[in-house]
């Protein structure tokens, strides 16, 4: 969101910063008095994090293709460690091979050979 200008004005930088502080140590008091409720809080804020990062994506799907990759991101997946993005994208394959072992999952999946 950055690169989008989301850090462009001091005040949205300093309130984001106010409020992740605050929110920290809300949920730590939370978490002192009931744990089950701290993680159901934490759930609550994943899944409305997801839903509206999906729905940015859904709604300008187009423009964000159009643009280029972020400098950040490029030497985040490429420059630093270019292995993370394929451990990444692969992680799900890898968790399918090895708890399944079902013969002929690789020719699914596509990674006949691959072993």
């Amino acid at each position: 969101m950055e690169s989008l200008g989301g850090n462009s004005s001091i005040i949205d930088r300093s309130v984001a910063q106010a409020m992740a502080f605050g929110y920290y140590w809300y949920v730590t008091g939370v978490y002192a008095i009931s744990e089950p409720a701290a993680y159901h809080l934490s759930e609550l804020i994943e899944n409305h994090a997801y839903d509206t990062y999906n729905k940015y994506l859904t709604e300008h799907e187009e423009m964000l293709k159009s643009m280029p990759v972020p400098d950040i991101a490029r030497k985040y997946y490429i420059e630093d460690n270019p292995f993370l993005f394929d451990l990444f994208c692969t992680v799900k394959v890898v968790s399918l091979r090895s708890s399944l072992a079902l013969p002929g999952l690789d020719d699914e999946v596509g990674l006949a050979g691959s072993r």
